[in-house]
């Protein structure tokens, strides 16, 4: 077993010690879920140790990894040591206080997933100019879908209304929702 050092949200100015299992994937700035008390906390792996001051039996182990997002860079660690020590802040305090809110919930964050909008074979078929005078934002939302699928937060910039005819033009038949690429989507998207 290996140990690591972890930055706890805690007002004490150390780290703590933690077992990690060899089947583990583990790196430095990754967030982990530890034993604290008579909870379950979330930390941040700050660096890896050979030996620790306590006895091995006392050492708890690591219970997962949060493997949700990447670790932190080394560089934004190192401005977090440099800002834990120039302001005297304990470091897990600094550490968990530089993420956003939902990365520090045990809970691994489940992204929402996107919709992508595109023309259905009926509405490629369909001449928009046959619509309604009336209904301009559905017309708006075809031609534009002729061009490429489109996000609903792009078709909303077409309209405000654009949601409302979405609905109708889904309910029609002439547009579908599929979902985009793996590599099309980021982590902090909304």
């Amino acid at each position: 077993m290996n140990l690591i050092r972890v930055a706890l949200d805690v007002p004490l100015s150390t780290l703590f010690d933690y077992k990690v299992n060899d089947a583990m994937q583990l790196a430095i700035g990754q967030r982990v879920v530890v034993p604290f008390g008579r909870k379950e906390v979330v930390g941040i792996a700050m660096e890896w140790v050979e030996q620790s001051d306590l006895e091995m039996a006392r050492i708890k182990t690591i219970v997962r990894v949060l493997d949700d997002v990447p670790p932190l860079p080394a560089e934004t660690l190192a401005l977090l040591r440099f800002c834990s020590d120039y302001y005297h802040y304990p470091i897990g305090m600094t550490a968990l206080a530089a993420l956003p809110t939902r990365l520090r919930d045990i809970e691994p964050i489940v992204l929402k997933q996107s919709l992508v909008y595109n023309l259905s074979e009926a509405g490629s078929a369909l001449d928009v100019e046959t619509l309604p005078k009336r209904r301009v934002v559905q017309q708006r939302i075809l031609l534009a879908l002729l061009q490429a699928p489109m996000s609903s937060t792009q078709l909303r910039e077409l309209s405000a209304s654009a949601p409302a005819a979405l609905k109708l033009l889904i309910e029609a038949g002439w547009v579908e929702t599929c979902t985009p690429k793996a590599s099309d989507t980021h982590v902090f998207n909304d």
